[in-house]
């Protein structure tokens, strides 16, 4: 591959992969809800660490990328995020739908809320998650993923500090 970062995209392609060889004949409950629980992680908590955050201040005002972005970043999307993270959910398989609960808002102390997202939104939302960071990894060599990631994480956190993770 000549462009991307082959690690980032690997993770996200992994993903795929595995669904595809566990999913050849009826898996049993266990693996669906590992399967899903990885993608989940991928496509909220992963993409959303190692991507989405630079891409919404590096990305032009008004492209596709941006609105994918903002949409990434809205406050049901992040709370989905925060809950996979956290391990605050759950299928409700008799309805078809995932419940997760998260604060909302910035402030810690606040009570968790209950959200429900359909198979179908979560697909969708799934989907836009994938293919934004499909289509980043391909746009950019990856001495640009890099330095984006080297930027998030040298951003100042609240108080005036800064991350400087290895």
């Amino acid at each position: 591959m000549t462009s991307g970062h082959p690690r980032a995209f690997g993770a996200i392609w992994g993903v795929h992969l595995f669904r595809g060889k566990v999913t050849k004949t009826p898996p049993p409950p266990a693996i669906n809800r590992a399967c899903l629980a990885v993608s989940l992680y991928v496509s909220f908590v992963y993409i959303r660490e190692a991507l989405v955050a630079s891409l919404t201040e590096v990305a032009p005002e008004g492209s596709t990328a941006k609105k994918c972005a903002a949409f990434l970043t809205s406050d049901s999307v992040k709370a989905l995020r925060n809950a996979v993270a956290h391990g605050n959910w759950r299928v409700d398989a008799d309805r078809g739908v995932l419940e997760y609960w998260a604060r909302t808002g910035s402030i810690s102390d606040k009570k968790m809320a209950p959200f429900t997202v359909t198979g179908s939104d979560l697909d969708f939302w799934q989907a836009v998650a994938r293919c934004t960071a499909y289509a980043s990894y391909l746009a950019v060599d990856e001495a640009t993923c890099r330095a984006l990631a080297a930027r998030r994480l040298r951003r100042p956190l609240i108080g005036g500090a800064s991350d400087e993770r290895g």
